[in-house]
């Protein structure tokens, strides 16, 4: 074990907050952020819902399938890739 390590020893500075020896200045604005997680929450529920409703609206739908991954929907008749 070795204790007391440099982070920037194992990640780079550039993705390093300036508190931890890095270079990203970071300050936390929430009139900006959490606008911006919104809007992304909300493009992510609409896509999922466009895809389970496209699949026949199951209710137990794998998530794997909802969020675009290779796996088929509980009908089996469209693939991970549409919508």
């Amino acid at each position: 074990m070795k204790f007391n390590e440099p982070l920037t020893d194992h990640v780079p500075a550039s993705q390093l907050t300036t508190q931890y020896g890095g270079k990203v200045d970071f300050e936390y604005d929430h009139s900006i952020y959490w606008p911006a997680l919104a809007e992304l929450s909300d493009q992510r529920k609409k896509r999922q819902t466009e895809r389970w409703e496209k699949a026949g609206k199951k209710i137990g739908e794998h998530e794997s399938y909802l969020r675009g991954g290779d796996v088929k929907c509980l009908s089996g008749d469209f693939s991970g890739h549409e919508v």
